[in-house]
């Protein structure tokens, strides 16, 4: 997803927060990265546009 992005991101407008999500997730050792991740964005001028990335936890604890 991270490649496409930055494939349309023809400014650099998204780079520097892209790549700070991007070593983020890449921390959390994949705990945060599923099937179950949205991309959204503004529907405005693209130059005021912001995106946005929904993660969820795979991890399921119980309590005894």
């Amino acid at each position: 997803m991270f490649e496409a992005i930055r494939k349309l991101d023809t400014r650099g407008s998204f780079s520097k927060g892209l790549s700070e999500v991007e070593n983020y997730l890449a921390s959390t050792d994949q705990l945060l990265w599923s099937e179950e991740n949205y991309l959204s964005f503004d529907c405005v001028d693209p130059l005021k546009s912001r995106l946005k990335l929904y993660v969820a936890e795979q991890v399921t604890s119980y309590l005894l």
